[in-house]
This record gives C-alpha cells, structure tokens and sequence, in this order.
C-alpha cells in the first residue's frame, strides 16, 4: 500500500496491510482524500501519518476529541484535525457489510446551531444522538466507495 502524504506531496513509506494488523494506531477520517489517514503512535514514526486506507475496523477503539483543538477551529473559523479513533487495528480494507450497524459520527458544528459539539454521537433521524466514547469494536468506513464523508460504525450501541 503505497501512499502519498496530501498535505506534503511525498510519497509514504511502502506500508503492507499486514504492518498495521494487530497495532495500536490513531485514526481520523481525511476530508481531502476521502480515506482514512492512520498515524503512528508509536516509533518510528509516532505522530506522522503512514497509511491511508479506504477502511479499517478496530478493537478497543476510543473516541477523541481534543479541547484545544476545537478551540481552535471555534476562534480561527477553519477546519483541523481535532478529532480521531485509537484503537488495535483488527482488519484492513475488507470492504465490510454495514447493514445492520449503528453509525456514529462526529460533527464539530451541527446544522441549524451556533453551539460545538464536543462528542461523537450515534446518527438519529431527529435530536442529537447518545454520546459514544468507546467501543469494544468499531468499523471506519464511507456507506458507500464514492461517499465524500466516512462514519463509525457499531454493532450494538
């Protein structure tokens, strides 16, 4: 899985599916890319991003959202990376069925509001959905290929 990094242009270093399984990784859903960006928590590498991937399911996954971070995005009026899953990667591009999973996503600025939301939440049809803040497994992945936006998704919420 060869990869280039969007904001530097350069290519990442060749990552095999296999280098991730069974690893402990931090997650956010890239909106240039529309994949999955997975960082490295530990060395070599730790902090830098070094795969991106269409999907990937996790085991223990955390959800996380920095308080400085959204700050941030609150007083600059611009989109950052604020927001991510940690969790052991279990599967990696495996295309997995979603029906019948709950999806949860994270919206720092709701529609029809002026307030931040600081917490993923499972999708309801009507109201803010229950707050989610792990999960003993959890699927990243787009409903569909083409989908401009990725989402949590879980088996029993």
């Amino acid at each position: 899985m060869s990869m280039t990094d969007p904001q530097a242009g350069r290519p990442i270093a060749e990552v095999r599916s296999g280098d991730l399984l069974g690893g402990f990784f931090q997650i956010h859903f890239n909106l240039r890319t529309t994949l999955w960006s997975v960082t490295s928590l530990r060395a070599p590498g730790k902090g830098r991003v070094v795969a991106n991937v269409d999907d990937i399911t996790l085991s223990q996954a955390r959800m996380i959202v920095s308080e400085a971070g959204l700050r941030r995005v609150k007083r600059d009026g611009r989109r950052a990376v604020h927001a991510w899953v940690r969790g052991t990667i279990i599967a990696v591009n495996s295309h997995p069925c979603l029906d019948g999973l709950t999806r949860v996503s994270y919206n720092p600025k709701p529609k029809d509001t002026d307030d931040f939301d600081p917490y993923f939440r499972v999708q309801e049809t009507s109201g803010p959905g229950r707050i989610v803040t792990e999960a003993d497994r959890l699927v990243l992945a787009k409903p569909t290929p083409d989908a401009l936006k990725g989402y949590g998704w879980l088996r029993h919420p």
